[in-house]
């Protein structure tokens, strides 16, 4: 394979992406407030999409895509993860959307092929070696006069100082700064705001994601540099000792902590208190900001 390609598993299995699906019931009002953030940007795409040639990079199992489908012309939808594709294409067929498998974020597209191109979620996502290429394609195969919108989750309120993503599938998350540096490196005009909400529902998505500088700077560094090794230590001293009688035995707690972590999923609607009419862009205070969205208002 060519190195300029990208690989990357977009996470078919993860929660996260699957709370746009219609018969989603989250099971706490974090759930519900993180759900309309997610689709937040599909309903708008309702009127941004007419009669536009789309191409949406990072579809995963499209449940996204239909959201926006019926006002599109046509939509190309592509993702690298091959389960995912499938997926879209036995769950979310649609007369106007293609699901399309790469194996790379080099695109099968000619130049100046969308009027709209959509990248909602998956910026944080992309290698930093790779991050030229992607967005080269993308800018290649955008119209002049096109848009391109991105989405991605806001560093400030999510991160400390010095900070890795916590999201293993994550390679960077952006503030707005970074955000808007690294666009204008290669489209001409970029515009970046913030994705905010009454104080009730931001607070409950701050709340999420606060982290405690006393767990991020000492509690974890210690577990991950000094118990679990010894904790692994021990246990593969015992497993030698017993002949995986203890280990078999720690698998089974484990299953059974599982078990019960899942006995608080919802198994009826509930009806929670916010909608996505109650989520708004705003230019300012962006360090706050529950996402962020960049949007592209002039391509070259």
């Amino acid at each position: 394979m060519n190195d300029e390609h990208q690989m990357i598993d977009l996470q078919i299995d993860h929660p996260d992406v699957d709370d746009l699906q219609k018969d989603f019931r989250p099971k706490s009002i974090r759930a519900h407030v993180l759900s309309l953030i997610h689709r937040w940007p599909y309903e708008q795409l309702m009127v941004n999409a007419k009669g536009k040639k789309v191409l949406e990079l990072g579809c995963n199992k499209g449940f996204g895509t239909v959201i926006y489908a019926d006002h599109a012309t046509s939509v190309k939808a592509v993702d690298t993860s091959s389960g995912a594709i499938e997926k879209a294409r036995e769950l979310n067929a649609h007369a106007n959307i293609e699901y399309i498998c790469l194996d790379s974020w080099t695109l099968p597209f000619a130049d100046d092929s969308f009027d709209l191109v959509v990248i909602f979620q998956v910026i944080e996502h992309i290698a930093l070696d790779k991050m030229s290429v992607f967005l080269s394609e993308i800018k290649r195969v955008t119209s002049r006069d096109g848009q391109i919108f991105f989405s991605t989750p806001n560093r400030n309120i999510r991160l400390l100082p010095f900070q890795k993503p916590r999201n293993e599938f994550h390679t960077k998350e952006y503030s707005a700064q970074d955000l808007d540096k690294l666009l204008s490196r290669y489209f001409l005009e970029v515009r970046v705001e913030g994705l905010f909400g009454e104080e009730a529902l931001n607070q409950i998505e701050r709340r999420r994601v606060r982290q405690k500088p006393s767990k991020v700077y000492f509690t974890a560094p210690l577990k991950k540099y000094v118990i679990r090794p010894i904790q692994r230590l021990l246990l593969n001293s015992d497993k030698m000792g017993s002949n995986g009688t203890s280990s078999r035995r720690g698998r089974e707690e484990l299953k059974k902590a599982r078990l019960r972590e899942s006995d608080g999923v919802v198994s009826e609607p509930i009806d929670y208190p916010f909608t996505t009419s109650d989520l708004e862009l705003r230019s300012h205070s962006l360090r706050r900001a529950l996402d962020l969205r960049a949007t592209v208002l002039r391509v070259k």
